[in-house]
């Protein structure tokens, strides 16, 4: 389903009810899913994700980046090393 959003198009206020009517049908299919969190590459749609549900809305990266920080056995964040948002420093020597 499309977010209505239509690249900046939603945006402006003309179109904004239009772009949240388009919407909807994708809207009602995120809260009947019950989703804690959405991913779209697109920035438009995030935005009009969050406006449209209030459901926290991610790019695909995040939510990959989110998923290996956690813990598998206990769902927590890594305290280990591998956590670290700094990564191992690197030399070029071969």
């Amino acid at each position: 389903a499309c977010c209505g959003m239509g690249g900046y198009h939603g945006y402006k206020k003309p179109y904004s009810q239009m772009a949240m009517d388009i919407g909807g049908r994708l809207f009602a299919e995120i809260r009947t899913a019950r989703a804690d969190r959405v991913a779209s590459g697109c920035a438009a749609c995030r935005l009009q994700i969050e406006t449209g549900t209030g459901i926290k809305a991610l790019h695909p990266i995040q939510l990959l980046d989110e998923a290996y920080r956690l813990n598998p056995r206990t769902s927590e964040p890594f305290t280990s090393h591998m956590s670290s948002r700094t990564p191992p420093i690197m030399s070029s020597r071969t």
